[in-house]
């Protein structure tokens, strides 16, 4: 019904009442937050067609989530490529929302590193948010030795202690068949903060790309 009526103010003869790009922006996370595939087609398409709205960063990373959520993160970061070819450039938002996309990306952990290098190049502050991001971009794509070593050098390297977003999004985003080692590491590592996970409540996953497991429910969430 949503789509229905923004479909209909795009008609609309009055220009404060047709779609701008915060109204997109809202849409497209909308359809994030539901799953609605057929939905993400309509309202990209009615874009595409609308001369009065100019893409901008945060519109490229309401379409990243919106394709995140529909299972495919490769679509999702070349909306990345957009942004960083864009005068605008990303947020802090974008980055984040392209390093959930490497997770589940073919060859994601590639596309990670280059966006981790350039945060580096450019001497752009890493949020405890970002960081914990790129653990699990490296820890969808199975690189357990190369997340523990980030998280041990997290205070050094970003003046970050591990806390329950870097284990949880450690954890969360391993495949299954490695969540158990990495629970029995972060037990001998650091007890306090995993214990503290272990406390949350947890739901299973299921991915687009067969990812399956259990997940503890941490606040990931991130907006465009």
């Amino acid at each position: 019904m949503a789509t229905h009526v923004f479909g209909h103010m795009r008609h609309l003869d009055m220009p404060n009442q047709r779609p701008t790009s915060e109204t997109y922006v809202l849409c497209f996370e909308g359809i994030a937050e539901t799953g609605d595939s057929e939905s993400l087609v309509l309202v990209q398409n009615m874009l595409k067609l609308d001369n009065q709205v100019e893409p901008d960063t945060r519109l490229y990373n309401a379409l990243m989530l919106a394709y995140i959520a529909m299972g495919d993160p490769r679509e999702s970061l070349l909306y990345w490529d957009d942004i960083i070819h864009s005068r605008e450039g990303p947020t802090y938002n974008s980055i984040q929302i392209a390093l959930r996309a490497c997770e589940d990306a073919p060859f994601g952990e590639r596309q990670a590193r280059d966006i981790w290098n350039r945060l580096k190049r450019f001497e752009i502050q890493v949020t405890r948010e970002i960081y914990a991001a790129y653990v699990g971009a490296l820890a969808g794509q199975s690189l357990f030795d190369e997340c523990v070593d980030l998280i041990n050098n997290a205070e050094k390297e970003a003046g970050y202690t591990p806390d329950v977003l870097l284990l949880g999004t450690f954890h969360n985003a391993l495949p299954d068949v490695k969540q158990e080692a990495m629970g029995k590491w972060a037990q001998k590592a650091y007890p306090k903060v995993w214990d503290a996970v272990q406390n949350l409540s947890k739901h299973a996953i299921q991915s687009y790309y067969g990812k399956a497991g259990m997940a503890y429910n941490i606040d990931r969430d991130v907006r465009a």
